[in-house]
């Protein structure tokens, strides 16, 4: 469910000078569904409320941050508004295999050939994302009363977090 704004919301921020920070952005900026007047009715909700905020964005005065972790989901039309946009690099491979090893239950082990630190750059997950993959590992595996992690399976899931 996206927030809903009004025009009171911005001119308060403006009066007060603040600051607007809006986190996982992708989920307010989203882009636009496609297609005629005659989509479904959330459809045209959703298109109308994209379309307040970018015109209500582009006559804001103060300062806007917008944080995501999937900008390719930004409309296009957000974007051209953003003055800058700045990329984060991600997790050494070091550091991706640290959150790896430290997330992952005590217990299990795993395949020899299972290397965090080869695996990072075919999957340059977050931390977020190496959780979400270790969460749905951990569920399956406990389904079947396993604890040894396969690579095959443990490959299948983060496949599946890339396509997200």
């Amino acid at each position: 469910m996206k927030a809903e704004f009004k025009k009171n919301d911005f001119n308060l921020a403006e009066d007060k000078n603040w600051i607007l920070f809006f986190d996982e952005g992708d989920a307010l900026f989203g882009k636009r569904a496609a297609g005629d007047k005659s989509e479904d009715s959330n459809a045209q909700h959703s298109n109308r409320d994209v379309a307040f905020l970018l015109q209500r964005i582009e006559r804001f005065t103060g300062i806007i941050f917008v944080a995501t972790n999937l900008s390719k989901n930004i409309d296009d039309a957000f974007s051209r508004r953003f003055e800058a946009a700045i990329n984060f690099a991600g997790l050494s491979p070091e550091l991706y295999e640290k959150v790896w090893l430290e997330n992952l239950p005590k217990h299990f082990t795993r395949d020899q050939g299972i290397d965090f630190r080869y695996l990072q750059p075919n999957y340059p997950f977050t931390p977020g994302s190496i959780i979400n993959v270790i969460k749905r590992l951990w569920k399956r595996m406990s389904l079947r009363g396993e604890t040894h992690i396969k690579q095959a399976e443990l490959l299948m899931l983060m496949k599946d977090e890339l396509t997200k």
